[in-house]
């Protein structure tokens, strides 16, 4: 779905007061729809639950506002339903609760699908913002592409409503039409340039997945927010930020140096490169030439690998963020393979980046496990099928030799998604795909075995395929 016209929209008029979200009582439309009936004790361990994984699903609020929950108290004006349902759906996702998931999805629908309605203040918008994001995380988890497009789309007319990219803009004035009232400190403000980065980079993923042809939902030159920090950076020191920005994107993708290393400004970074290479990948034909374009995207790509490489500290979500980069160098690079060596090469640093990322974790024990991986590894596979045709034709013992590394390659990346199939259904659509190309590996059928032991016996009957010995 295209928004650019929704860059400067209204948002609801007809606000009204927020109900206690547990009370008893019947709600009329007009205001929140009820909790489902449960105790706090049972909030408190879905809670708990969804934080360990919460920075993985896009949080971007900051979590001590459920600390009055998790002590027992009624947080009756601290969290809104919408919210507070979307997190606990996680919470029983992650504790396998397959009834409480169901009854904890309906309510989290219903009560988004009113949100904007009902909220009367700015941090209940906010509210309303993150719980739209982490059910497009969830419908992605679960492979239901079309629903979570439709809330990360939902999820980005707000953040453009509240003009969340014009913040500390230098290049224009908001127009006043927004009704968020002005952050009153670092932290609020903090919390929404958070938002706007996470909401863009779920749509950059989302949109690089399902329609790569169609590209951003959101014109990157009108992006003069700053890049985001870690939310605790905002409290520690207001200087981090600039005092006007502008031009956010636009620069980046010129690679014109700024000041955007923290986590959430790299992962964001990865997800426009992805989306940017796919939508390259999409409109390239036969004819089409590596232009001046591809060339400064390529820089932007290997750039944002060694800054990611150079950081000190590298979480889980850097370690993605670098892997999806690879995988924007895949796309970018795909429709020159055949004819430029360089091209050629250049994915398979990538590719052998990708599968070293999937030998570096063990994913049969991950709770969660991000479904963008699932396109990741799909593309690194296909880039292994097409490396050991090419090989198959030269028959050389440097080309067996080679045969043999690639296909230990497919194996082990196989081996990732069957576990990673295991936690998102998303990777499990993708594995289901890579039939064919499983059988141009001459691969056991990973699909419908576990993966303990399937890599030995795969590789083993790979060789046999192709005539070689271990």
């Amino acid at each position: 779905m295209r928004i650019r016209e929704l860059e400067q929209p209204e948002l609801q008029n007809d606000l009204v007061n927020l109900q206690n979200p547990f009370a008893e009582t019947a709600q009329s439309q007009n205001n929140w729809d009820p909790m489902p009936e449960t105790s706090g004790i049972a909030y408190g361990m879905l809670i708990d639950a969804f934080m360990v994984q919460a920075k993985s699903l896009g949080f971007f609020l900051n979590p001590r506002l459920f600390d009055p929950l998790l002590a027992g108290e009624i947080p009756s004006q601290l969290v809104n339903p919408a919210l507070l349902n979307a997190i606990c759906l996680w919470g029983a996702a992650f504790l396998n609760d397959s009834d409480l998931e169901s009854t904890m999805l309906t309510c989290a629908v219903q009560a988004v699908s009113s949100g904007l309605a009902n909220a009367h203040s700015a941090i209940m918008v906010l509210q309303t913002l993150q719980a739209s994001l982490l059910l497009s995380q969830y419908f992605f988890h679960r492979a239901r592409l079309l629903e979570a497009r439709y809330h990360a789309t939902c999820a980005l007319s707000i953040v453009l409503g509240a003009e969340f990219h014009k913040i500390r803009s230098a290049t224009a004035a908001r127009t006043g039409l927004s009704e968020m009232t002005p952050a009153v400190t670092m932290l609020e403000e903090g919390e929404r340039i958070n938002a706007f980065w996470a909401v863009l980079a779920q749509n950059c993923c989302l949109s690089a997945i399902a329609d790569p042809a169609s590209g951003s939902s959101v014109s990157y030159d009108v992006v003069d927010v700053p890049w985001p920090l870690e939310l605790e950076a905002y409290e520690i020191d207001s200087t981090l930020l600039p005092i006007q920005n502008c031009g956010t994107i636009t620069k980046f993708l010129s690679n014109r140096v700024d000041q955007g290393r923290s986590t959430p400004a790299l992962q964001a970074k990865s997800a426009i490169l992805f989306e940017r290479a796919s939508l390259l990948c999409a409109q390239a034909t036969d004819q089409t030439v590596f232009s001046a374009q591809h060339i400064g995207l390529n820089h932007s790509i290997e750039s944002l690998k060694q800054a990611i490489l150079a950081t000190s500290n590298r979480t889980s979500g850097l370690s993605l963020a670098h892997t999806l980069a690879h995988a924007a160098t895949l796309l970018l690079h795909q429709p020159f393979a055949d004819r430029y060596d360089e091209s050629r090469q250049c994915m398979l640093r990538s590719c052998r980046a990708i599968v070293e990322f999937g030998r570096s974790q063990d994913w049969t024990s991950a709770e969660y496990v991000d479904p963008v991986l699932g396109t990741i590894w799909s593309l690194a596979i296909n880039v292994l099928v097409s490396e050991i045709a090419r090989l198959k034709h030269r028959g050389s013992p440097a080309s067996r030799n080679m045969l043999r590394q690639f296909n230990q390659a497919g194996v082990d990346v196989l081996s990732a998604m069957t576990s990673g199939a295991a936690s998102s259904k998303m990777i499990g659509d993708r594995l289901h795909l890579l039939g064919d190309a499983c059988n141009c590996l001459h691969l056991l059928d990973l699909t419908h075995r576990d993966a303990a032991g399937c890599g030995e016996r795969a590789l083993a009957a790979c060789d046999g395929q192709l005539g070689l010995k271990r």
